[in-house]
C-alpha cells in the first residue's frame, strides 16, 4: 500500500491506534540492523515503519527505534518487541559477568534513550516461509482493507514514500528478492535446496520471519518487567510499599535520598 495513493497517513496512524502493535528486530554488527513496526488489525497484519541502519552502536540504534516509537506525539505501546533468539546468547564479559546484546538494548549507561526489554522470536526457517507465503496469498474470504472488494491478501506493506519515509524500503525489497538456493542442474532446468540462497540480504526480511512464527492474532501479551534502576521499576516498588503499614513513610525517604537509583528510564 502506498501513501497518498492507496491510502491516507491518517489510516496508518488509525490502525497504530486500535490494533496490536509490535516492534520485530534483527541485530547486526557489522550488518545492518533492522527493526520493523507490524500492526495486528482486524483481519489483517502490516508492516507499517521500517528501521534500517548499518556500522551503528546500540545506543545509537535504541536513540532511533524510541523516536520512531512516538512518532504519533505519545510513546506506542506494544503487545510484544519480539528479536533474534541469537542476540540473548551471554557470551560477552561485563561488569564482572556475561552479558549479551539484549542487555545492551537495557544498559541504562549506555544512553539516555529507553532501554527495549526484547523476547526471542521463534527462527523456524521452513515453516515460517509457508506462513509469509499463506499470508500474501489471495483469499477469497478475505476482504481489502480499503476497498472493503473480497478476494485480497492478509499481509500488506506500507511503502516509504515522500510524505511518509518511515515505510518499508528495504523490507519489500528482500522479500521479494528472496529464493532458494541452486545446487544443480538437470536438463538445462535449475534444481534447488530447501535453503535459502544467502547470498541474497535478508536482514528486514528476517524481522518478517520473526514476526510470522510468533502467529500475532492468537499470541499472548507478555507483560514486561521494568529493569532494575529504571523509573518504572521505582514506581513498581512505590505502588507495592503504599499497601504497606506505614509504607508510605518508608520509601518516600528512600526515594528522596536515593533518588539515583531512578536511572534513566
Amino acid at each position: 500500500l502506498e501513501p497518498g495513493r492507496d491510502i491516507t497517513v491518517e489510516f496508518i496512524y488509525n490502525i497504530l491506534r486500535s490494533g496490536k502493535v509490535y516492534r520485530v528486530l534483527d541485530h547486526g554488527d557489522a550488518s545492518p540492523t533492522s527493526v520493523i513496526w507490524f500492526v495486528a488489525w482486524k483481519k489483517w497484519f502490516f508492516a507499517v515503519r521500517e528501521y534500517y541502519k548499518p556500522g551503528a552502536l546500540v545506543s545509537e540504534h535504541r536513540a532511533n527505534v524510541h523516536y520512531l516509537s512516538h512518532l504519533n506525539g505519545y510513546l506506542e505501546k506494544y503487545a510484544n518487541n519480539w528479536a533474534d533468539p541469537q542476540i540473548f546468547k551471554k557470551d560477552q564479559q561485563k561488569y564482572g559477568g556475561f552479558w549479551s546484546i539484549s542487555d545492551e538494548w537495557l544498559d541504562p549507561q549506555l544512553t539516555k534513550a529507553p532501554g527495549v526489554a526484547w523476547s526471542p522470536a521463534d527462527n523456524n526457517e521452513l515453516t515460517t516461509r509457508n506462513r509469509i507465503n499463506e499470508y500474501l496469498k489471495v483469499d477469497l474470504d478475505i476482504p481489502h482493507p480499503v476497498t472493503g472488494e473480497m478476494g485480497a491478501p492478509r499481509f500488506y506493506f506500507i511503502k516509504k514514500t515522500e510524505n511518509y519515509p518511515f515505510g518499508c524500503h528495504h523490507l519489500i525489497a528482500e522479500t521479494k528478492a528472496q529464493r532458494r538456493e541452486q545446487i544443480d542442474t538437470l536438463n538445462g532446468k535449475p534444481i534447488f535446496s530447501d535453503d535459502r540462497d544467502e547470498s541474497i540480504s535478508d536482514h528486514a526480511y528476517d524481522n518478517l520471519r520473526y514476526f510470522v512464527a510468533m502467529h500475532p492474532f492468537w499470541s499472548k501479551v507478555t507483560r514486561i518487567n521494568a529493569p532494575k534502576g529504571s523509573f518504572f521499576d521505582a514506581k513498581q516498588a512505590l505502588r507495592a510499599l503504599k499497601q504497606r503499614p506505614g509504607g508510605l513513610a518508608v520509601i518516600f525517604g528512600d526515594v528522596h535520598n536515593n533518588s539515583s537509583q531512578l536511572g534513566s528510564y
